[in-house]
């Protein structure tokens, strides 16, 4: 079965909300969202996050990914996914890194290159983005868009590092 790009199936938005989980909204300054790839009733797709480090110098970034796999399957939606920490670097040096992610993509199978978000630890940004990549705009459908916690992240113990 071939694979296909996928626009608005809700697996981007649902990876940004796990995301959320994990990092907290005013530590996210870039995000890439790679255009999804569906086979039959399973997408995957991945979101590469460039987040603000609290105790980094200069304009360091920690580079972070979640990769994810989403499967329809006759009543509902199964969705797993994988965060990982990839390194840090300068924030101008970002963009070429993702540049390079797409050329060493396989042609054959690569549906276009991300979409490069700019949020800058803008949590109403980040909020407007939930909005937008929700399957439905309905405010009282809780499993599309983000809570306000999640937006707001995980309450620290200590100062923890996004991972």
């Amino acid at each position: 079965m071939a694979e296909e790009s996928v626009e608005n199936s809700g697996g981007v938005g649902e990876a940004l909300r796990r995301l959320l989980r994990r990092v907290p909204a005013d530590r996210l300054d870039q995000l890439w969202l790679f255009p999804p790839l569906a086979t039959g009733r399973t997408e995957r797709g991945l979101v590469a996050a460039g987040c603000l480090e609290p105790d980094a110098p200069g304009d360091r970034r920690v580079l972070v990914t979640l990769s994810y796999r989403a499967e329809s399957a006759g009543v509902g939606r199964t969705f797993e996914c994988r965060l990982q920490v990839e390194g840090h670097a300068p924030r101008d040096r970002l963009p070429r890194i993702m540049d390079g992610v797409v050329r060493r993509s396989d042609p054959e199978r690569a549906p276009g290159p991300p979409r490069r978000v700019e949020l800058k630890g803008d949590v109403r940004l980040v909020e407007d983005l939930v909005r937008e990549l929700s399957e439905s705009n309905d405010p009282t459908d809780r499993h599309s868009l983000a809570t306000e916690k999640e937006i707001q992240g995980p309450k620290p113990a200590g100062e923890e590092k996004p991972t």
